[in-house]
């Protein structure tokens, strides 16, 4: 391996493992949504928030509509869908330096990476069961206030086949590299 692939390699896993750090501190975000909805101030956040952009047309919104609006069930999917779409980068991203540090030691087809690349398959595919509850709560604010959640957590319905995809994608990466190490296993009881 040339020294500048390896030097590029032991740069990405620096970012990664300070990313996975920011990524616990992260954790913080779904109780600033329950601590919302116990202040009441949910409906405040959605209308005058920086994350939600208004669509186009003329809207007018009454009192009624903004004393009626769901805040608990929209802050509870809120804070659901965020805390596991967090836990699920989490295992994702230290699933993906396990690869990247295998591959710096040059240990390309190992049982490790296997593993590796299956709990990347298995937290893609909890962060689409993530994006259904924030694509939940981001309906509730679109149809009620006609605001798109253009922040944080801005999943949409689009945004679950969007990960479903990355989901497959992966998981035909995993059977293809799981495929290859059967052959290079039985080449190794060959030989």
């Amino acid at each position: 391996m040339s020294k500048w692939l390896s030097a590029g390699l032991n740069a990405i896993m620096i970012f990664g493992n300070i990313a996975v750090f920011f990524m616990y501190l992260c954790f913080i975000v779904p109780f600033y949504y329950l601590y919302e909805a116990i202040s009441g101030r949910i409906v405040n956040s959605i209308l005058t928030g920086d994350d939600f952009l208004l669509t186009p047309g003329r809207h007018v919104i009454s009192a009624a509509v903004m004393q009626s609006f769901p805040s608990w069930p929209y802050a509870i999917l809120m804070a659901i869908g965020i805390a596991i779409n967090i836990w699920a980068g989490i295992k994702f991203l230290r699933a993906l330096l396990e690869i990247l540090e295998n591959i710096d030691q040059q240990h390309y087809f190992s049982t490790e990476n296997v593993g590796s690349l299956k709990t990347m398959v298995m937290a893609q595919l909890v962060m689409v069961v993530a994006d259904v509850f924030m694509a939940s709560g981001n309906q509730l604010s679109s149809s009620w206030f006609f605001r798109i959640n253009n922040g944080v957590a801005s999943a949409t319905w689009p945004t679950c086949f969007d990960d479903l995809f990355v989901a497959i994608a992966l998981g035909a990466i995993y059977v293809t590299y799981q495929h290859a190490m059967a052959i290079k296993a039985e080449n190794d009881l060959t030989v």
